[in-house]
């Protein structure tokens, strides 16, 4: 009851800021003249999508969110290479000791992380070659990746799945799936995350080139 009280109360404080600013919200549910009578909008399909799909992780895999994986896909990489390893730190590793054993083509997990990375791939590469009227013709040649794009897209990568490993979870495990289950680590996920990301847009406006020339 908590959790749907501050909910409700987020909602209603959204719809009044964006109404301040843009002196209207936005409906997800309007009347058309078409067969179904009604258009909604993406912003509903989007958070329904998300809730059956993690519903349908959750049932089978006993785990709500693909995060998991990151931590038991660390785990099968230093078992892979045998590096050392400081169990104090994975001792929470213990519960993923029986999908350690088993072959990662029938790890839940495993094949959720995959299909979440294949899937985005998949839209990114669509979004490429899909035009209004003609299909696979790219609408832009697919260019080179420097080398500094690629170091930094690799050290993102490499901090985004290192947080999520030490918050349990990334913004669907930790967040998404851990404020709809009523845990209270979600709540904290949020005030951590927002303002990491608001400093972190603090810095970037400030080293713009503009204003370090100023």
């Amino acid at each position: 009851m908590i959790h749907l009280a501050i909910i409700t109360l987020l909602y209603w404080a959204l719809i009044q800021y964006e109404k301040r600013h843009h002196t209207q919200v936005a409906p997800l549910f309007t009347s058309q003249a078409s067969m179904t009578g009604v258009k909604i909008a993406p912003t509903f399909w989007a958070p329904f999508w998300l809730v059956l799909l993690n519903l349908t992780i959750l049932i089978l895999s006993a785990t709500p969110g693909p995060s998991a994986g990151f931590s038991q896909l660390g785990l099968l990489a230093i078992q892979q290479f045998d590096l050392p390893i400081e169990w104090e730190f994975w001792e929470f590793s213990a519960t993923h000791e029986a999908a350690l054993a088993q072959a990662w083509s029938k790890d839940t997990i495993v094949l959720t992380t995959l299909g979440m990375f294949t899937g985005v791939a998949s839209y990114r590469l669509s979004q490429q070659m899909i035009t209004h009227k003609t299909w696979p013709k790219l609408t832009r040649p697919v260019g080179h990746i420097s080398f500094t794009t690629s170091m930094r897209l690799l050290v993102a990568g490499l901090l985004l799945g290192y947080g999520a490993t030490l918050s349990f979870g990334c913004n669907i495990g930790g967040f998404f799936s851990a404020i709809i289950s009523g845990s209270l680590h979600g709540w904290l996920w949020v005030i951590s995350a927002f303002s990491g990301f608001g400093l972190t847009l603090l810095i970037k406006r400030f080293f713009r080139p503009s204003n370090l020339a100023t």
